[in-house]
């Protein structure tokens, strides 16, 4: 359904239509015209509500009671009812392509005041800033939409250039044209004769408006930040003990690469620094640095801290920074992050959500303090160690030395009372053995004398007996006897001479004793080294045994 209404706010005209080319194709040619991609719909201003009906009237548009108000039938009925223009009769004078655009530059310049202040965002100064006279665009943006909606040619001369370059420095927050800010600037509005191309001449800038966009852009940022709980969360972050594995988001080779690179080799401590390289500024700024935070995050476990380095810059280059994608992603980082972007005057979006130095060299020199400080405490912890063990050391020396004079005197006390003890135990057993004795010696007196008086009894008797048994043998009997006995005597005296260890050593063998003078019988009774005595026929010699070597080892 095709339909023209009002909104609620009664500042458009909302068209809504099934999509066709020829109807985008026409509506895009309606003034001030935005298309709405959430609703799917285009809206022109209201006060252009007679414009939209006349144009779109004959293509089946429905026009609401509240939108047709705003409609003027008059003028509408007037263009209804007007005849297209005739054909150009033919004049004597044919105009040349020159003439038409010095015609159309004084129509321009007649309709416009000499000088107009317009606001748009700067496309395309990057690429001509070498060049004497600049030439760029001034761009306008939908809400929410990077696409421009409507732009313009510009241009800047040399001398207008000098001028304004001087009063931007002049500011109390100096910053430079640069591409992607917005500046509101006084133009004169002319045509180029030679390619009839409309144009606008700068002339001077607010610059104003300018500071007060930027700054508006990074209080949005930070309020939507607070909004969603994100603006401390990295802050809040601990900056680790020791923060030695650093990695830095940066341009390859910057002088922002080679401060932090060179401020930390020279510290001498054991950093490791892995660098991402990243654009940092104009519009490739918030992709690459946003791939280059994915990066640390996805290898967060291997990172103490990212530190993100650019040195100083125009105002308008530090801008780009200022973007709430890239706000977030800083936000959320799961690693500790460190700014080092710009000088000590330049504030942006990153400063205020994490940990913010002044320059890349100071994000370096704030790890080697951290690192060093460490060190320092370390060492001085050490230290104190040492000291406490030593004062401990002799404390406990001082104890033990006490300690070793209370034992001796303990022991000495000791070794006196035990000696003391023994006497007086010895005196006790002396005298427990007197009493035994002294009573023991009347009985032993006593039966010394029954014995002997038995022993005289005995002894009596026995020469008594042996005297009857002498009487009884007969003289003969007794020489027999002693005949008996001398033979058996003799016979034993031959046998024992026969045995005689001299008649041994006579037939050649020899007697081995030790050095205690027993006979040594086998070899398990001396052993190597030993002394040893041997009785040969005619004397006796002293050897010393070398070797044992017994019947059982040699079988």
């Amino acid at each position: 359904m095709r339909q023209i209404t009002l909104d609620p706010n009664g500042d458009r005209l909302v068209l809504s239509f099934p999509y066709h080319p020829d109807l985008v194709e026409l509506v895009r040619g309606l003034p001030g015209r935005r298309f709405d991609r959430e609703s799917k719909t285009w809206s022109v201003p209201s006060a252009h509500a007679t414009e939209v009906a006349a144009q779109l009237r004959d293509h089946g548009f429905a026009i609401s009671d509240e939108a047709a108000t705003l409609v003027d039938e008059t003028a509408l009925e007037a263009a209804a009812s007007r005849e297209p223009d005739a054909a150009p009769v033919a004049e004597s004078h044919t105009t040349t392509v020159s003439e038409l655009n010095e015609r159309v530059r004084s129509v321009i310049q007649r309709a416009l005041p000499r000088t107009i202040w317009v606001a748009g965002e700067i496309a395309g100064f990057e690429r001509n800033r070498h060049k004497r006279h600049c030439y760029f665009e001034l761009i306008e943006k939908a809400d929410d939409d990077e696409r421009p909606r409507a732009r313009v040619s510009a241009v800047l001369f040399e001398g207008a250039r000098a001028r304004i370059e001087e009063r931007l420095a002049r500011c109390a927050d100096p910053f430079e044209l640069a591409d992607g800010i917005e500046v509101r600037v006084a133009v004169r509005c002319d045509v180029y004769p030679v390619s009839g191309s409309y144009q606008v001449l700068i002339e001077d800038i607010d610059p104003v408006h300018t500071l007060g966009k930027l700054a508006a852009a990074r209080d949005a940022i930070l309020r939507e930040l607070d909004r969603r709980g994100l603006r401390e969360r990295n802050r809040a972050l601990a900056l680790p003990t020791l923060p030695l594995r650093v990695g830095l988001i940066t341009s390859w080779g910057s002088d922002a690469f080679n401060d932090v690179r060179q401020e930390l080799a020279q510290s001498g401590l054991a950093f490791r620094l892995d660098v991402h390289d990243a654009r940092m500024q104009g519009a490739d700024l918030r992709r690459t640095v946003q791939a280059a935070l994915a990066h640390f995050a996805e290898r967060a476990a291997d990172y103490d801290v990212v530190v993100i380095a650019r040195g100083g810059g125009a105002k308008g280059d530090l801008a780009w920074f200022d973007d709430l994608g890239l706000a977030v992603a800083v936000a959320t980082h799961p690693v500790k992050i460190v700014c080092g972007i710009g000088h000590e005057r330049d504030q942006g979006v990153l400063d205020a959500i994490a940990t913010s130095v002044k320059t890349p060299t100071a994000a370096a020199q704030l790890l080697v303090g951290r690192v060093s400080s460490a060190n320092d405490d370390v060492i001085e912890r050490a230290a104190a160690i040492v000291r406490g063990a030593d004062r401990a050391v002799e404390r406990a020396r001082e104890r033990l030395g006490d300690r070793t004079v209370r034992v001796a005197r303990a022991a000495s006390a000791g070794v006196v009372a035990a000696r003391v003890a023994v006497d007086h135990r010895v005196e006790r057993v002396a005298q427990s053995a007197r009493r035994p004795l002294d009573v023991a010696r009347p009985e032993l007196r006593r039966r010394a004398t029954a014995l002997a008086s038995a022993a005289r009894v005995a002894t009596r008797e026995a020469d008594a007996r042996l005297a009857t048994r002498t009487a009884a043998l007969a003289p003969s009997r007794l020489a027999a006897l002693v005949d008996r006995v001398r033979e058996r005597v003799d016979a034993r005296a031959a046998r024992l001479a026969l045995l005689d260890p001299r008649r041994v050593v006579q037939r050649g063998f020899a007697i081995v004793r030790d050095a205690d003078g027993r006979v040594v019988t086998d070899c398990a009774a001396t052993k190597a080294g030993a002394s040893i005595r041997v009785t040969l026929r005619d004397g006796d010699l002293t050897a010393s045994v070398d070797d044992v070597r017994s019947s059982d080892d040699e079988q």
